[in-house]
C-alpha cells in the first residue's frame, strides 16, 4: 500500500468458503480484478480455517486486520488509515 492513495479507500476483502476452505490465493484472480475495476486497493486475508481452529478465530483475523489499517506498526510502509476509508467485501461466509 503506497503513500500516493492514502486518501483513497482501502477495500478489506474477507473470502468465501466457509471458515473452512480456500485461501486469499485461491480469490486472487477475483481480488485483482476488483482492485482493477474500482481502482483501489485490496486486502485480502488469510484467516484461521476450521476444524484446526474453533469459531470464532476466523472472525477475530477479521478484526485484527481491520485494526492494524487503522494503526499498523511504524515499518507498515503506510500511514494510519481513516474508517471512512475502509470498505469491508466479502463473499460467502467472507460476506457474513
Amino acid at each position: 500500500m503506497d503513500g500516493k492513495k492514502r486518501n483513497k479507500k482501502t477495500i478489506l476483502y474477507i473470502h468465501g468458503g466457509a471458515y473452512y476452505f480456500f485461501t486469499k490465493k485461491t480469490y486472487h484472480c477475483i481480488t485483482s480484478s476488483l482492485a482493477k475495476i474500482a481502482n483501489e486497493r485490496v486486502l485480502a486475508i488469510n484467516y484461521r480455517l476450521a476444524p484446526q481452529n474453533q469459531f470464532p478465530a476466523a472472525l477475530h483475523d477479521a478484526l485484527a486486520a481491520y485494526l492494524y489499517l487503522l494503526n499498523p506498526p511504524k515499518d507498515a510502509g503506510f500511514e494510519p488509515l481513516n474508517p471512512k476509508n475502509i470498505v469491508i467485501a466479502g463473499d460467502s461466509a467472507g460476506g457474513g
